[in-house]
């Protein structure tokens, strides 16, 4: 899961692994031995990856589906804000109809 991580990190930055390398002390070859299961990266090089794309070593290593700190807070705060909304919602002290649609996840259904 690693390697996936690795290269889809890299591409969304539009980096090369010769680039990565050089700016967290590794070589383009490690890498790219990284992102195709050669090898396994040691954690120091895992939490210098992981540092860099402001990833959790979590994600990076197939642990969790949520990218960062930040982006769990954010979930955690919509998901709170939607419950609160059902429960006025519940208690009608308002419509359904004047729920925004901001307040739904994407794929997910009330």
């Amino acid at each position: 899961m690693i390697g996936t991580r690795l290269r889809q990190l890299r591409k969304e930055h539009n980096i090369s692994c010769r680039q990565l390398g050089k700016d967290i002390g590794l070589s383009a070859s490690a890498l790219s031995h990284y992102e195709t299961g050669i090898n396994v990266p040691c954690m120091e090089n895992v939490v210098k990856i992981a540092e860099y794309f402001n990833v959790s070593v979590d994600y990076l290593v197939g642990r969790s589906e949520y990218r960062n700190q930040e982006e769990i807070q954010k979930i955690v705060q919509k998901r709170a804000a939607r419950k609160y909304i059902n429960k006025l919602i519940d208690n009608d002290i308002i419509e359904k109809s004047v729920v925004s649609q901001q307040y739904t996840e994407p794929g997910k259904e009330r």
